[in-house]
């Protein structure tokens, strides 16, 4: 029953996920695939060479497992532990295949090895990472800690008890509820696994439905939206609030000299040297674009009086840093500062669409006396 639902899910999981997924999705359909060759070098073991397909099957199961960290580190990064898993994944299938010929060193040190590699996925899991997937990370964790005890207690039982555990199909109790364990984990890891596929997925089409695939910047609805998220915070803090627009000069001469490939280059290249806006008195502002390529705007709230000039003299020196290789890009900027009174919703973007009609004023000024700068 076991060996049929791992085969199933090696089968399944490709099709459904598709090999051309993320990095994450990817690991996740070999974790699959190595757990069902596993298995099937298992079934060889007696009938063709006991020695090599035993060792095979260790080192497969210890390669799934790694495959299942290698998942966790693409959707979680800079998790713990990769140098350590990969000896561990090398050094028990060959001490295994060196030490065959003794039943209780071979089940000990197996044992030992995948209990160490289930730590390492527990720990994958359990290593902070700012709130990402707690339910199936906790799923996983759970899953592998459990699975990682009764392995544990197998290469004991095997090592120090032989006389116990005389063979791996031994109806002991401990080897039956670590059989039956198996299964379940494993099930419950993979249904994790997909669970974190699909938040990926989603996260990358809200990235997709909020961003502007010219810049890179937020798009307009998603601007829009932010703007009245800070509207309605500093309403409620009744705290201060800036709006930053940012503009590039003759932006048609760009795609009159350079095409409209060379015109969508410069709008990327602004996007990237402009966003995040770096805010002098607290996080990042995420900048969205506005209207023509070359516009952007961005709102703060909670900003302190003259804090979005601030803003606009560290973009200036930004700007200036990476125009070596776009000197025709010059970027206008106009800077408004408010307070977060009035409607806290649809009012709230009406407030915006105000300010940012204010904040206009210094940047057609700007342009009646040509200058080109910040």
């Amino acid at each position: 029953m076991m060996l049929a639902t791992v085969v199933a899910t090696a089968v399944a999981l490709p099709v459904l996920v598709g090999w051309r997924a993320s990095a994450g999705g990817r690991w996740m359909n070999a974790s699959a695939v190595t757990q069902a060759l596993a298995w099937g070098a298992l079934l060889l073991a007696r009938p063709v060479h006991d020695r090599l397909f035993s060792t095979l099957w260790i080192a497969l199961l210890g390669a799934s497992l790694v495959c299942i960290w290698h998942a966790l580190d693409a959707w979680l990064p800079e998790r713990p532990g990769r140098g350590a898993l990969h000896a561990v994944a090398l050094l028990t299938p060959l001490g295994y295949g060196l030490g065959f010929d003794s039943y209780a060193f071979r089940v000990g040190w197996s044992n030992f090895g995948l209990a160490l590699l289930l730590g390492g996925v527990g720990l994958a899991c359990a290593w902070p990472a700012q709130g990402v997937g707690r339910r199936w990370r906790g799923v996983v964790l759970a899953s592998a800690a459990a699975l990682a005890a009764v392995t544990l207690g197998r290469g004991i039982l095997g090592a120090f008890f032989t006389e116990l555990y005389p063979q791996l199909r031994t109806p002991h109790p401990l080897n039956l509820a670590g059989a039956m364990l198996q299964h379940i984990a494993m099930a419950l890891i993979t249904l994790s696994l997909l669970a974190a596929w699909h938040d990926e997925a989603g996260q990358a089409l809200k990235r997709l439905a909020s961003t502007d695939g010219l810049t890179g910047l937020l798009n307009r609805r998603a601007c829009t939206e932010h703007s009245a998220e800070a509207f309605t915070m500093a309403r409620r803090r009744q705290a201060p609030l800036a709006v930053l627009l940012l503009d590039l000069d003759h932006f048609k001469q760009i795609n009159d000299t350079l095409g409209h490939e060379g015109g969508r280059h410069g709008a990327a290249a602004h996007g990237r040297a402009a966003a995040p806006v770096p805010a002098p008195d607290g996080p990042e502002l995420p900048l969205g674009r506005r209207g023509v390529p070359g516009g952007a705007a961005a709102v703060r709230p909670g900003s302190r009086r003259g804090g979005g000039r601030e803003v606009e003299g560290r973009l200036g020196a930004r700007g200036a840093s990476a125009a070596g290789h776009r000197a025709h890009l010059q970027q206008r900027a106009g800077a408004v500062a408010g307070r977060g009174r009035g409607p806290a919703s649809a009012g709230a973007a009406c407030r915006c669409s105000a300010l940012c009609r204010q904040a206009r004023r210094p940047q057609s000024a700007l342009r009646e006396r040509g200058q080109q700068k910040l």
